[in-house]
């Protein structure tokens, strides 16, 4: 069996919460969170990453 790939997601989520445990400000976190779904998906557009990030975030931050 072989390791299950993390979902971008959770990469998102991680990078995110990583930085914020870290005492980085919100947008330094996002930038974060950017940098981690542009490396999955380089070819994306910024609007797109942008609204990929903010509603992953939303979603996440909404749940807990």
């Amino acid at each position: 069996m072989g390791q299950s790939v993390p979902s971008i997601s959770d990469l998102v989520i991680s990078a995110y919460e990583a930085r914020r445990a870290a005492g980085a400000d919100e947008w330094t976190a996002c930038d974060a969170a950017l940098e981690a779904f542009r490396k999955r998906h380089p070819e994306a557009s910024s609007d797109l990453a942008n609204t990929f990030i903010a509603d992953v975030l939303r979603d996440h931050t909404a749940r807990h």
